[in-house]
């Protein structure tokens, strides 16, 4: 399956829009990553953030959790869904800025 990854530059840096997460989608699995070894900037608390989508939505910021899985400082590379586990006809992508 082709897959078509918009990319886009702005000052802050390298923009990924819908990019498909890795992971099973079984309706138990809840972690995903971003392929291709891209890690992410996730500063709430500075007004960027990843925006991870399920099927169609958005999902809001109590429904996932971001995760640097190389250790703090290394880059956020992983989104963990808490609110529910998506199913086999689910599909998960990531916007985000390329850290």
């Amino acid at each position: 399956m082709a897959v078509n990854i918009r990319r886009r530059t702005v000052a802050t840096g390298n923009i990924r829009d819908q990019v498909p997460l890795d992971g099973a989608l079984d309706g138990i699995n809840r972690e995903f990553t971003i392929p291709a070894g891209e890690k992410a900037i996730h500063s709430p608390s500075g007004g960027i953030r990843m925006k991870p989508h399920h099927n169609t939505r958005r999902l809001l910021d109590d429904e996932f959790v971001a995760i640097e899985s190389g250790g703090s400082g290394t880059g956020y590379d992983t989104v963990v869904i808490t609110a529910f586990a998506p199913s086999s006809r689910s599909r998960i992508f990531l916007d985000f800025i390329v850290q």
